[in-house]
């Protein structure tokens, strides 16, 4: 969140006054939305520009204390109010509020100090929004990213959750003076944009009528040194398990969310006399490259410390390729639990590292190629508690080498910061099949809960998934949300010290009765599923907790409660007979966060914003209700 609001702040900085030509509306602004590789912002309405007949964005800097607004004129700010505070950090408050209205007035104001170094960025027009593309910010970042998964698709892949519109237009930018400035958006009669604009958003944006925004990597190099393949490009790059094919022997490296430059697209490298190289975008948001060699097994991949670029290297040439300038210590090594059946390996180190993650059939192989080795007996220490027989060996150049035995069945994932100073390993055990326990009743048949129940653990229940995508409009699904909000959910009840069990962890089938058995199993003390409404009537909005036996009405209550202070209709309190809450021996509610079938909610729905507030609200009422039960 802190990376995206100094985004915000870093591009505003260098935008001023911006006048806009069109029709007679105000326009909505929504959200506003970058991709991972922090270098393309989009700021999204509600409307079309062409409704607008003049947006003005004025600006003013004030100093006691030292602040910076921006007035967007003939504009509505659909989503609400809202507030960052920051710790050290060069800004210090950020407020987005409806500053007037007749005329309407978003304004934009940011408490900061001097220490703000400020970019040129270009401003690119399309129908419903603006692009603002940057030339180059490099802002610490302590996020995650999911620099290697196992899994072919995944729920946050990128193409599930947005759409846009894809007409883009000319720009110009002058600069009039040091405290203001003017950037004009022209319409060119041609429809064409500058190169180095045209080049990009035509790739990022499907060239079809899904209208969708396809990319979080976009690759526009690859060279060939030493034996070794080299990837560059705009973004964070996420590469999956290598395929291995034969007929001719090659291997293939997909990497998700990710275009190839037109210029790359299906073109061939040779690496030695008897090795080669070909590029190609494989799917709309996939690209692959595949080596063609006889010694398969010796190809892996290397992540760069920033995520913008990828070494492909064969593991005997790699000692003549100079990875790092210095050596990074490590400060820090836990296993913890992610939710009660997965784990979390969590290495931090005071210095940028460069790794390879690689998963073989049995085991992770894990490599630090600048570490030091004075790490290797805290590794070895805290990795046999957890897991027997692992290896941490030591090479020449400072490489350290983690092996760790897990079954094959484990699905795994490999996270990293964009400062290179944090790594962690997502080891996730296959879900159990488990037989259900009968729902107990007293002698006036009344629901009992069953006893030995863990106060701690709860379960989480993500609606729909895999072939069952439950609500859909304009390409988004609700099994997507839904997994999202589960999983910021289950996130923040771990940090409050609960123990969580998922119904569905990824994007895959699960049908209404097993996730009842695994709750049922488990004994948790609640349960909760998480779901996106939908109407013929588009008008409809706002959010609702269903609940069924007489034992979760007061829980019903609490979560409505916190689930009303969302900017959206309260819908109520309703007993209804879904499957998972009547079956389920703990209390159990099914709760509706929104509805996908009105445009303004469906916006919300898929914001950062609106998952975020509804996944916080939901865990402070089960904080609150957990409180009042003995």
């Amino acid at each position: 969140m802190i990376k995206k609001i100094l985004l915000i702040i870093f591009i505003l900085l260098s935008l001023t006054i911006n006048r806009i030509y069109a029709a007679d509306s105000n326009i909505k602004l929504t959200d506003l939305i970058y991709d991972n590789s922090s270098k393309i912002i989009f700021l999204q309405a509600y409307n079309t520009l062409e409704d607008v007949k003049k947006l003005n964005v004025e600006s003013k800097s004030l100093d006691n204390p030292k602040r910076t607004f921006f007035d967007i004129n003939n504009a509505i700010l659909t989503g609400g109010s809202i507030v960052y505070n920051f710790k050290n950090s060069p800004v210090e408050k950020v407020i987005l509020a409806q500053n007037n209205v007749n005329p309407n007035v978003v304004r934009l104001t940011f408490y900061h100090n001097d220490n703000i170094d400020l970019s040129k960025v270009e401003l690119l027009k399309l129908k419903n929004g603006l692009i603002f593309k940057l030339d180059s910010i490099n802002i610490p970042d302590t996020s995650l990213h999911r620099s290697f998964r196992e899994e072919k698709s995944l729920s946050s892949d990128f193409i599930e959750k947005l759409t846009f519109l894809k007409q883009i237009s000319n720009n110009k930018v002058n600069n009039e003076t040091q405290n203001k400035t003017t950037t004009s958006l022209i319409n060119n009669p041609e429809g064409n944009v500058k190169q180095t604009g045209e080049d990009v958003l035509s790739s990022i944006f499907i060239p079809d009528d899904t209208k969708r925004l396809r990319s979080k990597s976009y690759i526009q190099k690859l060279s060939v040194r030493n034996g070794n393949i080299l990837l560059n490009g705009i973004g964070n790059i996420t590469v999956e398990k290598p395929i291995i094919l034969s007929n001719p022997s090659r291997i293939a490296f997909d990497l998700a969310n990710a275009v190839v430059a037109k210029d790359l697209k299906n073109k061939t490298f040779n690496i030695s006399e008897n090795e080669k190289v070909v590029i190609s975008q494989f799917e709309p948001t996939k690209v692959r490259v595949v080596v063609y060699t006889d010694k398969v097994n010796e190809y892996t991949s290397v992540f760069s410390f920033d995520l913008q670029s990828l070494l492909i290297v064969n593991k005997n040439r790699i000692s003549n390729v100079k990875l790092s300038e210095h050596i990074s210590k490590l400060k820090s090594f836990t296993i913890s639990d992610y939710n009660v059946e997965d784990k979390n390996l969590t290495f931090e180190f005071n210095n940028p590292c460069v790794f390879s993650y690689i998963r073989n059939d049995n085991n992770v192989e894990f490599i630090i190629y600048n570490g030091s080795f004075s790490d290797l007996t805290k590794i070895k220490t805290t990795l046999s508690n957890s897991y027997e027989n692992s290896k941490v060996e030591s090479y020449g150049r400072s490489i350290i080498k983690i092996t760790i035995n897990i079954n094959k069945n484990n699905k795994t994932e490999f996270f990293e910061t964009t400062n290179g100073k944090k790594a962690v390993i997502l080891i996730k055990n296959p879900m159990m099949k488990t037989k259900p326990i009968n729902i107990g009743k007293d002698d006036d048949n009344n629901f009992v809960i069953p006893e030995n129940v863990d106060k701690k653990l709860i379960v989480l229940d993500a609606g729909h998934g895999g072939s069952d995508v439950g609500a859909t409009r304009n390409g988004i699904y609700e099994k997507d949300i839904n997994l999202d909000v589960t999983n910021r959910l289950a996130r923040m009840l771990t940090k409050k010290g609960f123990k969580i069990v998922l119904t569905r962890k990824e994007d895959e089938t699960v049908s209404l009765q097993e996730r009842v058995e695994v709750s049922n199993a488990k004994r948790p003390v609640l349960f909760m599923s998480v779901h996106v409404n939908a109407s013929v009537n588009e008008a409809v909005s706002g959010v609702e907790t269903h609940y069924w036996k007489d034992n979760s009405v007061d829980y019903a209550n609490v979560v409505q409660k916190h689930l009303s202070t969302i900017d959206s209709p309260a819908r109520g309190v309703v007993k209804s007979k879904f499957y998972v809450i009547n079956h389920t021996e703990a209390p159990a509610v099914l709760v509706e966060i929104g509805f996908i079938s009105n445009t303004q909610e469906r916006n919300e729905l898929i914001s950062d914003k609106r998952k975020e507030q509804t996944a916080k609200v939901l865990a402070d009422a089960i904080v609150e209700y957990l409180k009042t039960v003995k």
